[in-house]
């Protein structure tokens, strides 16, 4: 991906990642920090919560969002990566208790 994205004719690129999006976001951020100048994770964690010391000088703008209808990510590894990002980044965490960011339907399968 970051080869493809050095072929653009972009100088100024944002992530936005949704689950395993949002973590594919942040390993591209970790890989080169100075490539992107935000991200946006929806629903998402942080995949490698070591310290990053090139992340963590520049602080890029990020925002992290979690609806109270998440099922998916561990509530340990949600809290893990509001941790990270609030040490790395200018992270914005957007936290709902009651606000879903979105609710699955129920499964044809289940009938």
């Amino acid at each position: 991906m970051l080869a493809w994205l050095d072929r653009q004719d972009a100088e100024r690129v944002a992530l936005v990642g949704w689950s395993q999006g949002g973590a594919l976001g942040v390993h591209l951020l970790r890989q080169r920090p100075e490539r992107f100048v935000s991200v946006a994770l929806v629903a998402g964690f942080v995949s490698d919560l070591r310290p990053h010391a090139g992340v963590r000088a520049r602080r890029p703008p990020v925002w992290y969002g979690m609806g109270g209808c998440e099922d998916v990510i561990p509530p340990d590894l949600a809290a893990a990566s509001r941790r990270w990002l609030a040490e790395h980044t200018s992270a914005r965490l957007s936290i709902s208790r009651t606000r879903p960011i979105c609710c699955r339907a129920p499964s044809p399968m289940a009938r």
